[in-house]
């Protein structure tokens, strides 16, 4: 049965925007690399909105999306998908107008930016879907499942090889999200903490779960975690 940890998808706003026809938004990957994307264009045909046009940022991870409102009016919408915590940063930075986010904010983020307001009001926060963290393995792994213990045991680097869980295929991999994912947080919270557990040094980061899980499934010694959304071809425990 896959292992699901939830995830609580946030938008956070602040009171005005830098421009009125340009949208910053900065956080999380596992919104801002296709949900997002794709919510904002689809909210733009909403309101009557045309030429819509959508292309890679300066940076990976990072999109543009252009269009013209109903009255012909350029509009601009920059989405930047570093990791939920940049998002926070970036508001306080006054870099962003929204801060998409994979987890709620923390006590130190709100209040770093309680200047901004009460960003833990249900006016300020809006949960815009749900997601889960997937453990994924190479297709071919036979390994049904894992208990939480054996998984902070495995990426806390003292389950080092599969004969160890009672399988073939020699050292394990770790692959894992960088410290800036919301996802990476969550997962460290149900997994790792409550074991007294740190995250290996030999473990692969990743900014993108979509090239966390394509490396995973291309690697038959692989072991790793991502957004639900984002396992494609991996085999999820």
């Amino acid at each position: 049965m896959p292992r699901l940890l939830v995830l609580l998808l946030t938008l956070l706003p602040l009171a005005t925007l830098a421009e009125p026809a340009h949208l910053r938004v900065q956080g999380s990957n596992t919104i801002g690399a296709a949900l997002l994307p794709a919510l904002v264009q689809g909210q733009l045909r909403a309101q009557q909105a045309t030429a819509i046009e959508q292309y890679p940022g300066k940076l990976a991870n990072e999109t543009v999306i252009t269009a013209r409102d109903k009255h012909g009016q350029p509009l601009r919408i920059d989405i930047a998908a570093h990791g939920s915590s940049t998002g926070f940063v970036a508001l306080g930075h006054g870099e962003a107008d929204l801060a998409a986010a994979s987890r709620p904010i923390n006590d130190n983020e709100a209040s770093q930016l309680q200047a901004l307001g009460d960003l833990r009001a249900a006016a300020a926060e809006q949960v815009i879907g749900l997601d889960g963290v997937a453990v994924i393995v190479h297709p071919d792994n036979p390994l049904p499942q894992l208990t939480t213990g054996q998984l902070a045991q495995i990426f806390a680097g003292q389950i080092q090889r599969w004969e160890q869980l009672g399988v073939a295929g020699g050292a394990i991999h770790l692959y894992a999200r960088d410290d800036r994912s919301g996802t990476f947080e969550t997962f460290k919270a149900l997994v790792l903490e409550p074991q007294q557990s740190e995250l290996s040094p030999k473990a692969q980061r990743f900014e993108s779960s979509d090239e966390l899980a394509a490396r995973v499934g291309a690697d038959r010694q692989a072991i790793g975690f991502s957004s639900l959304a984002a396992v494609h071809g991996a085999k999820v425990l």
